[in-house]
């Protein structure tokens, strides 16, 4: 979509990646009437109809071209409708030129169109009663929510939809994003920075916030009372400054995207079958959507996103029944695994409930007791529910680990007291920001570069006799002269949590191409530790 069909190299990218397409045409209820523009655009219909002709004599030889779009957004093309969005001729032009050029492919006229009454023409077989005009009754919503909300039909949308009706294809769901505060000051002062970030309960930002499109992180709990998603990070007393709000909104975005994502592959093999994020990237520096910035540096909502779908079998933890599903979203089917001769240990989980110094409080095993595997494309429920450590107030981190044959999986997740429902209250994160005693050590190995990236080793560790876990790090590189070498990919991103006594070892690619025996500079941050940075040499190697 987006007012263009994608170049040649995206597809041929695509078709090699494995990535699905869904090619829109030019048109939406933005500028064709809808919203804006007039319901007599396009002007010109045969030359619409001939750019829509040599497009899928272009595309159409792309296994990557999962199926055709008419419109993002609009109404129903009916001939004697008042709402001609696409104009009938348009749309039943479309079908015609797919019927002689892609005629094994699927078309659909519109992203979503059942909220706008479509659904109320029985007369006319095109419309949502047979689900053949749009894929969604409605899309969205692109606020926060908690996290219950995504383990629910039709996330969000509440009222808006009818509760007969179950979107299967969202089209568009999304939430807030926000850069790290070193790439907010990228596109404004740091006085503009500094006096504009939100207020606790703020609906709005300073001027310069707004500009850029600034979305409140909060969700209504009542007539008057609202939860502020990255606030609740800070204690009513902490004084909090721009720095700490990136750096919260950081957390804020994870937690949200990665409940958005495991709420939708969880229920992907019963009431749902796709969504599509909007959006993962902005068109220009604003504060909303995205998972990495203007000048691509990853983000929270990113490493959120990657938590849950960094591998086609995962584990999720449901915070409707506090219940763990072990999701199998690969063509194979998951095996147990075999610990002797005659002997197999069932699929399931181990956990551990760590402390905020790094201590297991609670720890155990939980197996799918009547399954031998799971299958692919299915999901399955574990039949106990994990349980709130005793005697445990504030926050813990939980860590799970899939059991399983030939597949590794292990995840973090920060949790409260599962009775405090969706307002979780992590002023002990805050509490543990001021305090900065998870200083881990980095250590930086080697930098070897080829003619198409560059790639560096480090390894870092936390002291056994640190206070308390390292939370949160996250890692960047610049040059000499301090210009950050983006986009770069860091191959621990998901590992959330650093244990005294632990280490990690992580390997950093960028596709820039830096200098035979030029110095780098690598840079270490968390949330509760100072910042860590250390240099390297790199040095050329023939590929």
């Amino acid at each position: 979509g987006g007012g263009m069909a994608e170049r040649d190299a995206f597809y041929d990218c695509a078709d090699q990646l494995g990535l699905l397409v869904f090619q829109e045409f030019w048109m939406t209820g933005d500028n064709n009437g809808r919203w804006a523009g007039s319901y007599e655009w396009p002007l010109d219909y045969a030359s619409y109809l001939a750019n829509v002709e040599d497009t899928v004599k272009r595309l159409r030889r792309h296994a990557s071209l999962l199926f055709y779009g008419g419109c993002n957004e609009c109404l129903a093309p009916r001939s004697d409708s008042h709402f001609p969005n696409p104009p009938f001729e348009i749309d039943s032009g479309i079908r015609n030129v797919l019927n002689q050029f892609h005629p094994d492919s699927f078309y659909i006229s519109s992203s979503m169109g059942g909220k706008n009454k479509a659904d109320k023409f029985e007369d006319d077989p095109t419309l949502w009663n047979n689900r053949s005009f749009s894929l969604a009754y409605a899309d969205g919503p692109y606020g926060m929510l908690f996290p219950q909300t995504f383990f629910q039909h039709n996330p969000g949308l509440g009222s808006l939809v009818p509760s007969e009706i179950n979107i299967g294809f969202q089209p568009e769901i999304g939430s807030v994003s926000a850069p790290t505060y070193k790439g907010l000051l990228k596109f404004m002062t740091k006085e503009e920075a500094d006096n504009g970030y939100p207020k606790r309960n703020a609906t709005l930002a300073g001027p310069t916030w707004e500009f850029h499109k600034f979305e409140p992180w909060l969700t209504s709990t009542g007539n008057t009372t609202v939860y502020d998603h990255v606030y609740a990070y800070f204690p009513a007393d902490y004084e909090v400054n721009a720095s700490d709000w990136c750096a919260a909104a950081q957390l804020a975005a994870h937690g949200q995207y990665q409940y958005l994502m495991n709420g939708f592959i969880s229920h992907a093999f019963d009431y749902t079958s796709a969504v599509i994020l909007w959006k993962s990237q902005s068109p220009w520096p604003a504060l909303r959507g995205f998972l990495y910035d203007w000048h691509l540096q990853t983000t929270g909502t990113f490493r959120g996103i990657r938590a849950a779908l960094k591998s086609p079998v995962s584990l999720a933890l449901d915070p409707t029944s506090w219940k763990v599903r072990v999701i199998n979203r690969s063509v194979h089917p998951l095996q147990s695994t075999e610990t002797h001769a005659t002997e197999t240990q069932p699929i399931g989980v181990k956990y551990a409930f760590f402390n905020l110094q790094g201590n297991i409080v609670t720890s155990g095993q939980m197996y799918l007791s009547d399954l031998a595997i799971v299958p692919p494309m299915t999901a399955s429920l574990l039949d106990r529910e994990l349980k709130w450590p005793t005697g445990l107030t504030g926050v813990c981190f939980l860590w799970l680990e899939l059991i399983a044959a030939d597949v590794e999986f292990t995840s973090w997740q920060w949790l409260t007291d599962p009775i405090l429902g969706g307002t979780s209250d992590f002023t002990a994160l805050g509490e543990m920001r001021l305090r900065q005693m998870g200083q881990a050590l980095l250590i930086p190995d080697k930098c070897v570069v080829n003619s198409e990236s560059t790639t560096i080793s480090i390894r870092m560790e936390l002291s056994r006799d640190a206070k308390e876990l390292a939370f949160y790090p996250t890692l960047s590189i610049s040059d000499a002269k301090g210009n950050d070498l983006l986009p770069l990919f860091d191959s621990g991103e998901s590992d959330l949590v650093l244990l005294p006594g632990y280490a990690q070892v992580r390997e950093l690619t960028t596709p820039v191409v830096v200098p035979d025996g030029s110095e780098i500079l690598i840079t270490l941050d968390s949330w509760n530790g100072a910042t860590t940075k250390a240099s390297l040499m790199c040095h050329q190697v023939a590929m």
